[in-house]
């Protein structure tokens, strides 16, 4: 079963230098250290601006129930634990909100593409899905599947200090 929350966080003071130079209005896909080395916390991120910080959405286990964690959070900029930001699309003002609507309906659900219920399949089916509506674009010969290799590798990259924690797909038109 599964269930969809929102909530919201208060702004606090960033510090002073971001750890991770995101552009401004611009989706992006998250990969988080967990507890197991080069398994990542799979979520989705709008960034806004440093002032304002931004909006996670992902899916969480609490027990045996998946809920969906919907809110804005503070500037993932300064997130230690994020180790790829993965830039997939520009994001106008005017349709971020609906965008978020939108990400909120895809159901927390196995798939037979995608297999079981987990953060990282439920971000592959939204990722599948916004590029069936135009939301990002994969581009012509690229999948979604080539979008997932390119996070984990440049997670595992950057987990070990060889390369960049902010990228920008080479799969997506941007």
């Amino acid at each position: 079963m599964a269930t969809a929350s929102t909530s919201t966080t208060t702004p606090t003071s960033p510090p002073t230098n971001p750890l991770l130079h995101l552009e401004p209005q611009t989706l992006y896909l998250l990969l988080s250290r967990q507890q197991v080395s080069l398994k990542w916390h799979w979520s989705l991120y709008i960034h806004v601006s440093l002032a304002s910080g931004g909006y996670t959405q992902h899916i969480t286990r609490a027990d045996s129930l998946w809920i969906l964690d919907a809110r804005r959070t503070p500037d993932a900029s300064y997130n230690a634990d994020i180790v790829c930001a993965l830039a997939l699309t520009w994001v106008e003002a005017e349709l971020e909100d609906a965008l978020k609507e939108r990400v909120r309906q895809v159901p927390l659900e196995d798939t037979e593409r995608w297999g079981g219920l987990t953060c990282r399949t439920w971000v592959l089916r939204v990722l599948e899905e916004l590029d069936a509506e135009g939301w990002i674009s994969v581009r012509v010969g690229s999948t979604v599947e080539d979008v997932e290799a390119e996070a984990k590798d440049g997670a595992a990259a950057a987990a070990e200090g060889e390369g960049d924690r902010v990228l920008r797909s080479k799969h997506v038109i941007l």
